[in-house]
């Protein structure tokens, strides 16, 4: 059964380039623009159907990759997440260094950094 991988990315092309890079690798992959669409994707998928991983941009609209960390871990969530920036991530690295599941990659994301960090998480 192929892992279910949640993106949450404002930029559309990120978006496709990390969907066209994992789908060959039998993910189930889905995407939203966001993190309040994630966090509803998340929540509405709990149980039987629920995610594998989270891989989100830092810096979106809305709710932002910190913010949504954080409304995941206060939600008991514990879905593994790996955090994508094009900026250094040493601020999220001091706001987020406490919560477990977590690793970080820089974008743009190489395909085999990107497969090594979803299989130690997942």
């Amino acid at each position: 059964m192929s892992r279910k991988i949640l993106i949450a990315e404002d930029d559309l092309e990120d978006r496709v380039c990390l969907e066209r890079l994992l789908e060959p690798y039998d993910f189930a992959v889905t995407s939203v623009e966001n993190g309040e669409e994630a966090f509803a994707e998340i929540m509405d998928r709990k149980g039987n159907d629920s995610f594998d991983l989270l891989i989100t941009d830092i810096n979106m609209p809305l709710v932002n990759g910190i913010e949504l960390v954080g409304l995941l871990r206060f939600s008991k969530c514990l879905l593994p997440i790996i955090l994508a920036s094009s900026s250094s991530t040493s601020r999220a690295i001091n706001e987020l260094g406490h919560y477990e599941f977590l690793d970080f990659i820089h974008k743009p994301v190489d395909l085999g950094t990107i497969l090594e960090k979803i299989n130690l998480l997942t």
